[in-house]
């Protein structure tokens, strides 16, 4: 059943015949009925697939079992024991009414059976009891201590327009389509060139973009921080022609990252969901990678790719890409079968360590041999460190590699250690105030997005001061432009500010 369901999803996703894709389509609509007859240990195969008819559980974040209520899904906690439901204690008591508080400890009901008799009139039931809107204040604690009781949910698929049988991106398909398409020639200088179709949606538009997106994960119990919270004010549409075409989703305000700017995307075919993967701007690069879907691989995936890498310069300006050892194989075992190196290899992607490209140029020269295969141990040795891309350079911004992220975390806490962890938000926007006034001259008060700016930058440029006073005035008031900019609703004009502060990184670069 599952391979007949990826047939007929590939078939939609690559038109070549409408009679075909029609054929397909209606196949698709027949799926849930075909699930219902099968035996029960048949039915099990296909848990956690998304297909019509079945069952995902999953943890989930918190904003994608919040959108699950929203969308009026079958969804509710699967607890093997009353004890697993314990871990939601903290989570309960920060929404509990004093007069319930007794009841609570005394009245001998297990937690489980508390949140379901605290729920029993609610339509979305436990789960929308446990994730629906709270006061400002208490909002993130409530998701953090969601998150951390790792609820197992089961979502019921049955007839759902969200399931991978059904989902499809807004807009018009595209009929019919062309052969697979090849990156021909110089990968680097393909992915150079402008995309000049991309453009920001807003509005129920941008909503119907992201319910699609943050579906065709979820069905597939898989998730990306950044499409789970995604911000409705940043989303983009880049078109890849024959009708493919990305979406990417910047991260709310609330779930932004420090230097590095978060985005997720997913990537559709005639509207259909063909794979996903995460990009974080940080400096002078972009962090990125790809999943496609079973059912999608052996298409165009390193077209489709390259082209994503293109979207995305154009977005960010940036003069490199990364990708992480994991992608490509370390403590990734999906990654080592499937030989997820040389897609990127084939890209032009190339492991800065000297010894790693020797080896990967002999790897290289032996697989030209044909009936030849990199070995496990190869790719595990191939995958000791990062991937990089390197385009036109327009920046001196050395690569920055993930761990250095670690290093300035260490320090920034430090730093802090004298203060309280209760005072610590007050206290980097009262610095951010003297910050202010030293970079720009400006005694003004600190406006919503430099107080936004401030309390994910701040404290670095406590670590940078030294540096920082010995700047041009205007290089220190550029850099104050990038702290407001971070507190900005659409953060890819961080991305492009910050990219451009060479003295920025390179003080960065200097905290050790």
């Amino acid at each position: 059943m599952a391979a007949l369901h990826d047939e007929l999803l590939f078939l939609v996703a690559f038109p070549h015949s409408r009679t075909l894709t029609t054929a397909a389509r209606r196949a698709l609509r027949g799926i849930a009925r075909r699930v219902r007859d099968l035996s029960r240990s048949e039915a099990r195969r296909l848990q956690d697939s998304g297909i019509d008819g079945t069952r995902s559980t999953h943890a989930f974040m918190h904003g994608v079992a919040r959108w699950l209520v929203r969308q009026r899904e079958s969804v509710v906690p699967r607890w093997q024991r009353d004890k697993d439901a314990e871990r939601l204690d903290p989570l309960i008591r920060l929404s509990m009414l004093p007069a319930e508080l007794d009841a609570f400890d005394e009245s001998g009901l297990s937690t489980r059976q508390w949140v379901q008799r605290a729920s029993a009139r609610l339509a979305g039931g436990v789960v929308e009891w446990l994730v629906g809107p709270r006061p400002l204040a208490t909002d993130a604690a409530s998701r953090e201590l969601y998150e951390n009781a790792e609820v197992p949910l089961v979502w019921s698929l049955a007839n759902s327009r969200w399931s991978t049988s059904r989902n499809v991106a807004p807009g018009m398909g595209c009929g019919t389509r062309g052969p697979f398409r090849r990156v021909a020639g110089d990968p680097a200088a393909f992915i150079s060139a402008p995309l000049t179709v991309v453009r920001r949606v807003g509005g129920s538009e941008a909503q119907d973009w992201v319910d699609a997106s943050l579906a065709a994960l979820a069905a597939r119990c898989r998730e990306v921080a950044a499409i789970a919270n995604a911000n409705l004010e940043e989303v983009y549409i880049a078109e890849f022609g024959e009708g493919v075409q990305l979406c990417l989703m910047g991260a709310g305000l609330a779930d932004r990252l420090a230097l590095e700017a978060n985005y997720g995307y997913v990537m559709f075919s005639n509207r259909v969901p063909i794979g996903y993967g995460g990009v974080t701007a940080l400096a002078n690069q972009a962090n990125t990678g790809i999943n496609i879907f079973d059912a999608f691989r052996g298409s165009e995936a390193a077209y489709v790719f390259a082209q994503a890498l293109r979207a995305f310069r154009g977005l960010f300006g940036v003069d490199r890409f990364v990708v992480s050892p994991y992608q490509f194989g370390a403590d990734n075992d999906e990654a080592i079968q499937s030989g997820a190196y040389w897609f990127y290899d084939r890209l032009g992607f190339r492991r800065i360590d000297a010894r790693a490209r020797v080896l990967a140029d002999r790897e290289r020269r032996r697989l030209k041999a044909p009936g030849q295969r990199s070995t496990p141990a190869v790719l595990r040795s191939l995958a000791g460190g990062d991937l990089v891309l390197e385009l036109t350079r327009t920046s001196a911004v050395a690569h920055v590699e993930e761990r250095r992220l670690v290093d300035l975390g260490l320090r920034v806490a430090a730093s802090l250690a004298h203060v309280p962890a209760g005072e610590r938000i007050v206290h980097v926007l009262s610095q951010a105030r003297r910050q202010k006034h030293r970079l720009t001259g400006d005694r003004t008060a600190l406006t919503p997005s430099e107080r936004r700016g401030a309390v994910l930058l701040g404290p670095l440029l406590d670590l940078i001061e030294r540096d920082a006073s010995r700047w041009s005035a205007r290089d220190r008031r550029d850099l104050w432009s990038v702290v407001r900019a971070k507190g900005i609703l659409q953060e890819r004009t961080f991305v492009r500010l910050s990219r451009t502060h060479e003295r920025l990184w390179q003080a960065i670069g200097r905290c050790r």
